[in-house]
Parts: C-alpha cells; structure tokens; sequence
C-alpha cells in the first residue's frame, strides 16, 4: 500500500513518472536494508522495543513526506524538495516494523510438523495478502478524491497500529530465545542452498518492482488512474484464495519441483497482462488470475527456509530474503521509471516474464543439483570401502544409506560378495573383525 500511495501520490504532485519511480525504489531499498538489521536483532530475542520504535518512526517519516510533497510546487528550490522526499522516503522505508518477519521466526517453534508449518506459512501469507487487498483499494479512494497523499498518511497509521498490536500481544506469543550451537559464529547460519533461495526471491522481486510501477503508468497514461489500485487489489485477492487452497492440500513434488511449476505459471499470466495492457480495465482479472496462479510461490519459499538454514537463524534468514526481494523490487521500480520515456511502460512489462522464467530455470537447477549430491553422499561410503579393499570404486552391490562396514557389508545387510553378516568379533576372509553396530549418523566403523 505505502509503495502505490507514494509513486501515484508522487506523480500527482510533479506529473513525472521518473521521479515517482525514484522515489519508490529508494523507499523500497530502505526497506530491505532495515528489514535485514531487525531480523539480526529480532534473532538476539526482545523485539517489542524495536518494533515499536520502528512503528512511530516510519509513521512519521510517511506523514512529514505527504505534508512536504502537497506543499505547492513554487514552495523552496525543486532540487531541495526532491532530496528531502528521497530522505523522508528511506527514513520510512528504512524503520517499517518487521512484524512479519517477527512471527514467522516465531512459526516453526510452536509447530513442530511440516504439514502445520506449512498450513501455518500459508494463512500468514493470507492475512498478508488480505490486507494488501484493501490497501490498493484505499488509495484507488484517496486517487478518485484527488488526494492521494492522504493514503500515504493512513499507510502510515497501519503501520503504527500493527507496532502497537504486536508489542501489546508480544507477551502472549514471544518470540522464542533459540540457543545457538556451540562454535557457531556470525556466519555459522549460512548454508549452501541458501543461495539459490536468495537467487529466486532476487527475481520474483524485480518481476514485482517492475509491475508495481508499469501498471499505474499504463492506468495513468489511460486516463484510468485508479484502476492501478483495482488491479493491485485483484492480484491480492488472487494471492488469498490461491494462498488458501495450496495451504489446504497436498501436493506432489519436491518444493523446488512445486517452485518451478508455479513460477511458470506466473511467467504465463505475466505475458497476458502485457498483452491486455492496451486495454486497462482487462487488467483487473488478469492480475487476479496471477495472483491465483502465482500465490504458491510465497508459501514455497518460507518452506524452503526451514530446510537450509538452522533454527537458531530462522529471522535473520527470512529477514535476508525479504531484503533481497525488495532490492530487487527496487530495481525493477528504478528501471522503469528511467527507461519507460524511451522504451514505453507497456514494454518494460515483456522484462516479467522473462524473468520469472530465469527464477524457474533456477528452481529445476537447484534440483537436478540436490539430487547429485545426494547420489554422491549414498555412494561416496561404497567407494571408500571398495577401495579398502585394493578393488576399483564402485564394485559390488548397491547399498542403502547407513553404516557401512569396512568389509564392504552394510550393518544388517550381506555382505559382498555374498557373504552373510556375522556376529561382531567374528573374523571375514581377509583377516579383519566384522561389525553389526550400526552407526546413525552414516559414518564407518572403524573398529578394525
């Protein structure tokens, strides 16, 4: 809501799409940067006093930036004016509550099974989505009564109001202290597959940032201004629904499998809206069906969290993904902004789709790969232990995840070359002690 109240609100007061788009990417940027400082915070527990502070402060940053943007435009020196909207812009960007972030690093503490946790991810992304279904439609009302400033100041007393709430009920659900492990350092919690999570989230951010400036260009440029805000409201009812349903139901695949489907499918629906942008009010359902079809990719992601980094990291890593998905956004606001006078704003939407296609390529890469380390880890074992035994790696029969003995037989499983498992002490053909124990952790056991 705050990022549509400010680019039309922007582009009422000076009429320049360009400065609108600046402005929203520097908000946007501001965000993310303070969304990853509170999610390193909220990480060290107590997040009552920094919500709240963020609350009151980014309140009022949005409501100095609405007084300063209606003053007329004769008021002060221009260049003046904009550098203090780009300030009052960060500082409210920079200070938005991470709510969010707080009570999803809350989530898989007090849901123990990954069913929950992703029915859980599913209706907070709804509660999400809902609210984001009425803010465009506000400030479609704030368009329509030629006072679009005042939807930047209602954004501003949400925000506030959300700060209050959560610091009121934090005492019910507080975020849980999670010990870290021992010999884990500031950059213990990253791991590998953290990366190509990042990696989407980059993508589906700029695909976002893109949109969020090119339909109300396209709306304005109509005559239609407020349809902007209908069609944003659209998507976000979409989002709900299909937030709902994925939540709801089991689905075949892995996430990364589900990932790619869904991004596809987004990539799809992407392509309708630039096809029906010649004719705004098109936009409505076409935007609700991507909202639909692309709801999913939200609930995926967080789950996906859960399986690569640990606990103890849960904020700080959703914290990070949600900064590099504004940045992207940001990007994708400052690219339009700059390039729609000499490329066109419908033009600039063919660049979504594009996109999200790459964000699917990534997903299926990301799985191709996991499923090679995983062979690798199950035959790594086998190679070692065929290779103790003076033979080439990879002879012998093929063995399930587990202990392997150094004779080559897997603990509770014959061993090779068909000899039976013999109880421990018992002496195989080449002299050394055959063992049964079996080891949980997969490694060998050595006792030889």
């Amino acid at each position: 809501m705050a990022n549509l109240a400010l680019i039309l609100s922007v582009q009422h007061w000076s009429g320049s799409l360009r400065l609108a788009g600046a402005l929203a990417a520097v908000f946007g940027a501001g965000n993310a940067i303070g969304l990853l400082l509170q999610g390193h915070l909220l990480d060290l527990g107590r997040p009552r006093r920094l919500i709240l502070i963020g609350g009151v402060v980014s309140c009022s940053a949005l409501v100095m930036l609405a007084a300063v943007g209606s003053l007329h435009p004769s008021t002060g020196q221009p260049l003046i004016r904009h550098v203090g909207l780009a300030v009052l812009a960060g500082v409210a960007g920079l200070a938005v509550p991470a709510v969010t972030t707080a009570v999803r690093a809350m989530l898989p503490q007090r849901l123990p099974t990954p069913a929950t946790r992703t029915a859980a991810y599913a209706l907070l992304a709804v509660l999400f989505q809902a609210a984001v279904t009425v803010g465009p439609l506000l400030v479609s009302l704030a368009v329509v009564l030629s006072w679009p400033a005042a939807a930047l100041v209602l954004a501003g007393a949400l925000l506030l109001t959300a700060a209050i709430l959560y610091t009121a009920t934090a005492d019910a659900v507080p975020l849980p202290m999670r010990p870290v492990p021992d010999g884990v350092g500031a950059s213990g919690w990253w791991r590998p597959g953290l990366g190509w999570v990042l990696a989407v989230n980059i993508c589906t951010g700029f695909a976002a940032g893109v949109t969020a400036v090119a339909v109300p260009g396209i709306a304005s440029a109509a005559g239609h201004p407020a349809i902007a805000g209908a069609a944003f409201s659209a998507a976000a009812l979409g989002e709900v629904l299909g937030a709902l349903g994925f939540g709801a139901g089991r689905w075949p695949g892995s996430p990364w499998v589900q990932l790619a489907v869904v991004l596809g499918g987004a990539a799809t629906t992407a392509t309708a809206i630039y096809l029906v942008a010649g004719r705004p009010w098109l936009l409505i359902p076409t935007m609700f069906v991507g909202g639909l079809l692309g709801a999913p990719t939200s609930v995926l992601i967080s789950t996906l969290i859960d399986r690569v980094v640990p606990a103890h990291a849960t904020a700080r890593a959703y914290a990070l993904l949600v900064c590099v998905g504004l940045l992207g956004g940001s990007v994708g606001n400052a690219l339009v902004g700059g390039l729609a006078g000499a490329l066109g704003v419908r033009r600039m939407l063919l660049g979504v789709p594009a996109v999200l296609l790459v964000a699917a390529a990534l997903c299926r890469a990301r799985r191709l790969r996991s499923r090679r380390e995983l062979a690798e880890r199950q035959l790594g074992p086998l190679r070692i232990a065929d290779h103790s035994l003076g033979g080439p790696p990879g002879l012998g029969r093929p063995h399930h995840l587990g202990a392997v003995r150094l004779d080559g037989g897997h603990a509770g499983v014959p061993a090779r070359d068909g000899e039976a498992d013999r109880p421990a002490g018992s002496v195989v053909g080449d002299g050394r002690p055959a063992t049964t124990s079996a080891n949980p952790a997969g490694a060998f056991d050595c006792r030889c």
